[in-house]
């Protein structure tokens, strides 16, 4: 069964339908983003208390629930958070990625089932990846089974709110450590969005600097700090003889370090990736979402929803650093910060 082929097919209709999956998923019929508004609010209530704002977890909470409305939908508001509980909400709250996190993760199955269930026989109503995937066939016209609609849902859930979830976290600490990047955000924001402009995604992809920031912020802390391939015939790589079945093992965290590459390469520096100073070498040495057949078909969706959170909250809150001292980091599958890290909030 062509399982992959049909995941991929999905997504490449999600994202050529962006212009329809924003006001079905997250968007008001204002044109405000709700998951955006949650936050501003709450970071006004801090500011006002002189109360530190919790970006990781902020951070987590927001990615969260974009994947889950990119996901279920209308479902998101009717079923998830009816009753005012997020089932979900652990996966932003708790640091730990151990077996009871994965125990907790998979009950989560039967709820998932039920709402696939709830579907079926249904007329589609809105855009949705889950709605794609119950609409999506193999060559020999198989839809996907329960099974294996469960499987990709509840891939989709962890591979696309963690990783946008600890770059927004990087990118925020960056931001709020070097507040002349943080102007040059402002400016390029306003330049592009009028007061009562329509967030679009034409407009977004408008958003050079921005997006050289958030690059930047992958460089330095690359999500995916470690991937691995498996060699699967004898084969050699430079001077080294490597068998079939070799396990090899390469870090973009250091690739992205490595001065053969990169000038200064520990300094925060957005403009390294301006057309005039990006080049086809560096290119190669920059996978935060990896290379080949294997590179991630959400990469498009996860720059889409960073660039939404930062071009509305960047211009409205003025975020400090409370602490000189770096944030440590935890190499666990994705690379994260080892602990909250706790920003002070100010209105501009």
């Amino acid at each position: 069964r062509d399982v992959v082929g049909a995941h991929a097919a999905g997504l490449r209709e999600v994202a050529g339908g962006v212009e329809r999956a924003p006001a079905a998923v997250v968007m008001r019929e204002d044109g405000t983003y709700r998951s955006v508004d949650a936050r501003a609010e709450r970071w006004e209530a801090k500011a006002a208390a002189n109360e530190p704002v919790d970006i990781t977890t902020e951070m987590s909470d927001f990615a969260l629930e974009l994947i889950l409305r990119a996901i279920f939908g209308p479902d998101y508001d009717d079923r998830i958070v009816a009753d005012g509980e997020n089932p979900f909400s652990f996966l932003a709250e708790e640091f730990s990625r151990d077996i009871n996190l994965v125990v907790k993760f998979r009950a989560l199955r039967k709820f998932i089932l039920e709402i696939i269930e709830s579907r079926r026989g249904q007329a589609a109503d809105g855009f949705d990846f889950l709605s794609v995937y119950m609409a999506a066939v193999d060559k020999a016209g198989e839809p996907f089974t329960d099974r294996e609609l469960l499987d990709e849902v509840m891939t989709l859930i962890i591979a696309g709110f963690e990783t946008s979830a600890g770059t927004l976290n990087w990118a925020w600490y960056l931001l709020a450590t070097h507040p002349d990047v943080a102007e040059r955000v402002i400016d390029e924001v306003q330049g592009v969005f009028s007061e009562d402009a329509e967030v679009t995604s034409e407009r977004l992809n408008e958003l050079v600097y921005l997006e050289q920031v958030i690059n930047e912020a992958m460089r330095l802390y690359p999500p995916g700090w470690v991937f691995s391939r498996r060699a699967l015939e004898d084969t050699d790589i430079g001077d080294f003889d490597v068998p079939e079945g070799t396990d090899l093992f390469f870090s973009p965290y250091i690739l992205h370090r490595t001065e053969e590459f990169w000038s200064q390469p520990d300094v925060f520096d957005p403009d390294r990736f301006s057309p005039d100073r990006y080049d086809a070498d560096q290119e190669s040495a920059f996978i935060p979402f990896s290379l080949g057949p294997r590179r991630c078909i959400g990469e498009y969706f996860a720059m889409l929803e960073m660039k939404i959170n930062l071009a509305l909250l960047v211009p409205r809150f003025e975020m400090r650093a409370l602490t000189e001292d770096a944030p440590q980091l935890d190499l666990g599958i994705n690379l994260r910060s080892k602990g909250s890290i706790m920003l002070d909030a100010r209105l501009r």
